[in-house]
């Protein structure tokens, strides 16, 4: 696993306690944390990381997934994924129901495209290098200061460019958002 965060963040959400159990059994627990916990520590598996990494190499339109963690002491730990219900995706963009209010982190990806006009009707997608789409759309900024929504959001291009961006909180109150390194 590989730690990702510099600083500790504040997790605004509520997070069930996660059990695994024999043989991978998941068993979500629905008892809420009824503090909000510091976590200073991080966690990604990354076989999961790397699968991830592999649906965006192979991608041919937008896709997401809701990551799942657990919070152990002051760390947490992503482990894996499932996928919300897809309402509509194409080149530029994934729409989707949001994860689940268990779900520790957002996963989408971006496709190395960006649209040009030809005219007042036409769009056209050009190749751009993939580090420069490792960024959070408008949409995407939005959804990650939205207390609702996951506070950490993972962008993966292909299987070496990703990005990973956190929401957190200023001493009065105000948001916003942190681009963390990904090795």
């Amino acid at each position: 696993m590989n730690s990702f965060l510099s600083k500790p963040i504040r997790i605004h959400w509520s997070v069930p306690l996660i059990a695994i159990g024999l043989a991978w059994l998941l068993a979500i627990v629905p008892a809420y944390c009824q503090e909000v916990p510091v976590i200073k520590h991080a966690f990604v598996d990354t076989v999961m990381y790397n699968r991830l990494g592999e649906i965006a190499d192979t991608a041919t339109i937008e896709h997401a997934r809701c990551i799942l963690g657990k919070i152990s002491g002051d760390s947490l730990y992503l482990y894996d994924f499932i996928e919300p219900k897809i309402l509509y995706a194409d080149k530029i963009r994934v729409v989707a129901e949001g994860c689940p209010r268990f779900t520790a982190a957002s996963w989408h990806n971006h496709l190395p495209f960006a649209p040009r006009m030809i005219d007042d009707s036409t769009v056209a997608l050009e190749s751009v290098p993939p580090a420069s789409v490792c960024e959070p759309s408008p949409i995407d900024r939005r959804m990650l200061l939205d207390d609702e929504q996951p506070p950490i959001m993972f962008i993966s291009v292909n299987k070496s460019t990703r990005c990973v961006f956190i929401r957190r909180s200023r001493d009065d109150g105000s948001e916003y958002i942190e681009h963390i390194a990904w090795p």
